[in-house]
């Protein structure tokens, strides 16, 4: 299997390359499927832990890993319980975080890039660029 990721995957195929991209990353379970526990909000939901930031290295962190979540939401493989993909509670610490004063001209900047690379080819590889855009951007990465 290529290591590219392929949209019309069935979820067989997408389980098989996510663990073929675990392997790649030396041990490193960038990628690797596992069930979590219960929902902090209420119903007991099967959660599907596909990227724990706490275990990954910065380097680790690619556009095709953000994709591949983005992929797993956006593609509705639970339409019924969107945004219950967690693995725990976030806490981002920044290298570079922004000043309020800046917020402004980084959101006017940031969005005046979203309208010029927005396409309706395929929404999940958008999604992923965006949020790596924004990591990259925000936090220095």
């Amino acid at each position: 299997m290529a290591n590219e990721f392929d949209p019309s995957w069935n979820d067989e195929e997408l389980n098989a390359h996510m663990g073929n991209l675990s392997d790649q990353a030396a041990g490193s379970r960038m990628l690797h499927p596992r069930p979590l526990e219960r929902s902090l909000f209420g119903d007991d939901r099967n959660f599907f832990g596909i990227l724990s930031h706490g275990e990954m290295q910065k380097k680790e962190i690619t556009e095709q890993a953000i994709h591949l979540v983005h992929h797993h939401i956006l593609g509705q493989r639970e339409a019924n319980a969107a945004g219950v993909y967690r693995v725990c509670d976030v806490l981002v610490l920044a290298n570079k975080a922004t000043t309020w004063k800046n917020v402004p001209t980084e959101m006017k900047d940031f969005l005046q890039w979203a309208n010029a690379n927005e396409t309706n080819e395929d929404i999940a590889r958008f999604a992923a660029q965006v949020h790596h855009k924004l990591v990259n951007d925000s936090f220095g990465l």
